[in-house]
């Protein structure tokens, strides 16, 4: 074993020196934040902007690849471009049902970790197949779904398509990392997978019903606000699920789930992310007011960068960080630390 060890490290050209929380562990730890989040701005930005039809090709090859699977079933299903049909109930396959956001920020983590450039082009391509094929089985599922039981559908979606895939995510990272370094070191991505499950399932269910107040709550704050400069705002809410709000049960499940961290330390990470993404639902919610009220067509692309942000940087780098603080810190330490 610990031949087999010194070989990977000799292979990665670093040594693992004691890491705890020093100074030095926490400046890395700021590096490598500062990087990962430049990096996955850098990548998140461009794709809220474009425009939806630019997606057309990895939809459709989404949609194709989920066709394929489901005739592996019984079931009628038919294909007709990014349009997927289970004995005639359909979905429609968009940018953000491919996990394009996700497999930016994965990409931002391969390149943000220090690696060498062969550790990154494997991580690179593993992570992302396993990634495209959790969300051909998961948009599968909720198709499924969506024809048997579709008073579920909506739940099943939101859970899946947001709680679930931001999880694959970060286990994917832990995958990888398992790989790079000594798996001693770190959190087990399985047992991080399953931790996460089952922590995030009773929160996700009483949110369901507290969303809309949640809303409502923003909402009145905004109306106070436009009050003081003696403009009066109806803001209805006839939405039952506000999708973007469970960023909030995503972030507080994936903190919750990781392993070797004290209960104050993850009240204390969740509290500064509870704050940092309420503001950008302020804000997505402040960006429709001004396209609906004020007729401001330009704020759409402001609002989608917004919701992005909101929905999948934030809850995935905040968790990523707080991985590392904690489980992973040492590996990024040594990683970080040249032989000689």
């Amino acid at each position: 074993m610990r031949a087999k060890r010194a070989k990977a490290i000799r292979r990665a050209g670093r040594i693992a020196p004691p890491c705890g929380q020093g100074n030095a562990s926490n400046r890395q730890l700021l590096g490598f934040g500062r990087k990962l989040l430049l990096i996955a701005g850098l990548m998140l930005i461009p794709i809220s902007l474009m425009p939806e039809a630019g997606f057309g090709p990895i939809n459709r090859v989404t949609a194709l690849m989920v066709g394929n699977l489901l005739r592996l079933l019984p079931i009628g299903t038919v294909v007709h471009g990014n349009y997927v049909s289970v004995d005639g109930f359909s979905v429609t396959i968009i940018a953000e049902c491919s996990a394009i956001h996700l497999f930016a920020l994965y990409t931002a983590f391969v390149l943000a970790f220090p690696a060498t450039r062969a550790e990154k082009w494997i991580g690179f391509a593993a992570g992302t197949a396993v990634l495209m094929a959790l969300n051909i089985i998961r948009i599968a599922i909720v198709a499924l779904v969506g024809r048997y039981f579709p008073h579920r559908f909506d739940l099943v979606h939101i859970y899946l398509g947001q709680l679930g895939m931001l999880v694959a995510m970060v286990v994917v990272c832990l995958l990888w990392c398992h790989w790079l370094a000594d798996p001693g070191q770190m959190d087990r991505p399985i047992g991080f997978l399953i931790r996460f499950l089952i922590i995030s399932s009773l929160p996700f269910l009483l949110w369901v019903p507290l969303n809309r107040l949640y809303i409502i709550i923003i909402d009145t704050l905004i109306q106070w606000l436009f009050s003081l400069v003696s403009l009066h705002l109806e803001m209805p809410h006839a939405h039952h699920l506000y999708s973007q709000t469970f960023s909030l049960i995503a972030l507080g499940s994936l903190l919750m789930a990781a392993k070797g961290a004290g209960l104050a330390q993850r009240i204390r990470w969740a509290g500064i992310g509870f704050v940092v993404i309420t503001l950008f639902q302020l804000a997505f919610r402040l960006c429709n007011l001004w396209i609906t009220a004020f007729q401001m067509g330009w704020m759409n692309a402001v609002a989608q960068i917004v919701y992005n942000v909101c929905v999948y940087l934030l809850p995935a780098v905040i968790a990523l960080l707080f991985l590392m603080q904690t489980s992973l810190q040492r590996t990024l330490c040594a990683r970080n630390t040249p032989v000689g």
